[in-house]
């Protein structure tokens, strides 16, 4: 066989998969050039010369690097006033500021600060001043994935998103503030339009629009919202959501945004036209989503010309659902109707949490005087306080008349309710009282303030709850062995309501004794979370160890005065301690022991 050999100085041509290949590799080399890069802001000026905002961002428009940051010179500080809108956010770009009590950039009132329609994320900076005629007076998002982190943004203006409007893609803000900024049509802090959005560690208050003060989403089935660990407070809106309105695309769809909302607080909201004004309500909240979830929240003293002074659910076809557990509503009120929660939800169900002092001050009629609950639709409400309400602590009222309303309840503490439609599912499981001893709302550990059950509670172990901690994240149910069980059936021991008493009994393990040094070892099994406190005396120190679960702490015991002149002298000596245990929202409790510390007497 004869092998063809290519003859001297002639070319050899490549084949289609080596150019192709070739290709490939001068791309990665290419590509492989394309770093992130930083661009440094050293001037607070607004114009087009090096050093300024304006100029990096067009400077980041420009390079061929990618996921680029723009960044401010260490010690930057005081306001960039703009004369004009910035240029728009290029894709993937992070805007890094020195924080938002260092550097503002102030829109003069004339014009909105950011642009972008792809992924950005922006933190660090303080956002005034913004006007936008049409949407997002500081920030417009229109797309991408869009991230607001530690920046406060207040005093803007727009028809609608007075701070920032974010029109589809995924959108988040947290551990910002948005503050006073007002819209003529919804979200005088944010609008939301066809996004996912996350909210938490956030603060939202005394901004101002017709619907949504705070926030107003809107959506459909494909969008979410998460709200966790945020604080709305203070927000107006005319008709509808003084804190946040979630609306779905037609009041006939009612379509599933599925909505949550944890560990956060509702106070000072409030919604100002009445119903003959065609005020929507919901003082704190108004949903509109078929799939609303509240957990571990706080709504208190947010207030409704309408209905539902802190919630109102609207969301009325039978595959609907919504939920409500171990949240507390106190001090809200409306003037026609629930001054805490008016439900025209099918499914809407209630799980220990505690409605009390709320108050509807002008019921529409009598089925309307539910100063607690109003259920204008099927309704389950189990292990849940409802008491002290004027003028009624629940009433319900038929939607139609082919909807009947029927309350289903267990486990309960509730005070009067003549014009409620109430059934009982376990048998003598339920309290009647309008005293529920409940202590004033407090930091008893968790996210929110609570109203800590007082030791003689009716509330005590008389619940019965699947749930595994209460709205502090503490442990459900804690079992008091000196206060007995409710004699229903399906009874565990649960306190009813949305705060859960928390053992305060509290053992001493072995003593260990350290001769040497003189001092002893005391282990103390702590049944939960809290501080424990040795008390100091004349023979011991005062010491405090905490915990923030079942756990064994140990305290090191040294004699001192005239206990330690005795160890030293006969070696050995007895001192009494005396403990006390305080429970994250519990119960103190106090214990004495006595303990014998002994020393090795030096030679000679």
């Amino acid at each position: 066989m004869t092998r063809m050999v290519p003859l001297m100085g002639s070319k050899i041509r490549p084949s289609l998969a080596t150019l192709v290949a070739a290709t490939i590799m001068l791309g990665m080399a290419f590509v492989s050039t394309a770093q992130a890069a930083d661009f440094t802001v050293t001037s607070t000026a607004d114009s087009n010369d090096p050093g300024t905002l304006r100029t990096a961002i067009n400077d980041v428009d420009a390079s061929i690097d990618i996921e680029n940051r723009i960044i401010f010179q260490p010690g930057l500080s005081g306001t960039i006033n703009l004369g004009s809108m910035l240029p728009t956010l290029p894709d993937k770009l992070k805007i890094e500021g020195p924080g938002s009590d260092e550097l503002t950039i102030d829109g003069g009132d004339a014009n909105p600060i950011f642009f972008s329609m792809s992924d950005v994320t922006i933190s660090g900076l303080t956002l005034k001043n913004g006007y936008s005629p049409a949407g997002g007076g500081a920030v417009i998002f229109g797309g991408g994935t869009s991230v607001l982190d530690r920046v406060r943004i207040e005093s803007s203006d727009s028809m609608t998103g007075g701070g920032v409007l974010m029109e589809g893609g995924t959108f988040t803000i947290k551990d910002s503030q948005l503050i006073d900024n007002t819209a003529n049509v919804g979200g005088g802090g944010f609008v939301a339009s066809g996004a996912d959005v996350l909210i938490t560690g956030t603060t939202i208050s005394g901004n101002e629009s017709n619907l949504g003060a705070g926030g107003s989403i809107y959506g459909g089935e494909t969008n979410s919202v998460s709200i966790v660990n945020s604080r709305f407070a203070d927000n107006t809106a005319v008709q509808g959501g003084g804190g946040l309105a979630v609306t779905t695309p037609t009041v006939e769809d009612f379509v599933s945004m599925p909505t949550q909302v944890t560990g956060s607080t509702f106070t000072g909201n409030k919604t100002t036209a009445a119903i003959t004004s065609n005020g929507l309500g919901g003082g704190a909240i108004f949903s509109g989503s078929s799939d609303t979830d509240i957990d571990s929240s706080l709504f208190e003293n947010n207030s409704s010309a309408s209905a539902g002074g802190a919630i109102y659910l609207n969301a009325p076809l039978p595959a609907n659902r919504a939920s409500i557990q171990n949240s507390t509503f106190v001090g809200n009120s409306a003037v026609a109707a629930a001054g805490a929660i008016a439900s025209f939800s099918f499914g809407l169900k209630i799980d220990s949490s505690t409605v009390t002092g709320n108050e509807t001050t002008t019921p529409y009629s009598p089925k309307y005087d539910g100063g607690g609950l109003l259920a204008m639709l099927p309704t389950v409400v189990t292990n849940s306080v409802i008491s002290a309400n004027t003028p009624e602590d629940v009433s319900s009222s038929e939607a139609s008349e082919q909807a009947k309303v029927d309350i289903a309840g267990s486990f309960n503490l509730i005070g009067s309710m003549p014009n409620a439609n109430y059934t009982e599912k376990v048998a003598g499981s339920d309290i009647t009282s309008s005293n529920p001893k409940l202590g004033r709302l407090a930091d008893n550990g968790g996210p929110t303030l609570t109203m800590l059950p007082a030791g003689d509670s009716p509330v005590v172990n008389k619940g019965s709850s699947f749930l595994d901690t209460d709205q502090r994240g503490l442990l459900r149910p804690v079992r008091f062995g000196s206060i007995p069980f409710s004699k229903a059936k399906q009874a565990n021991g649960a306190d009813i309501g949305a705060v859960e008493l928390q053992s305060n009994k509290f053992t001493f393990g072995k003593v260990k004794l350290k001769k040497k040094p003189g001092i002893a070892i005391v282990p103390v099994l702590l049944p939960s979370g809290g501080k424990i406190t040795l008390k100091g005396s004349k023979t011991v120190k005062g010491q405090s160890k905490t915990a923030k679960k079942l756990a064994t702490v140990s305290f090191q015991i040294r004699a001192k005065g005239k206990a330690l002149k005795k160890l030293r002298k006969a070696g050995t000596v007895k001192v009494k301690l005396a403990f006390t245990f305080r429970p994250s929202g519990g119960i103190a409790s106090s214990k004495n022991k006595t303990i014998r510390l002994a020393m090795k007497k030096r030679r000679g």
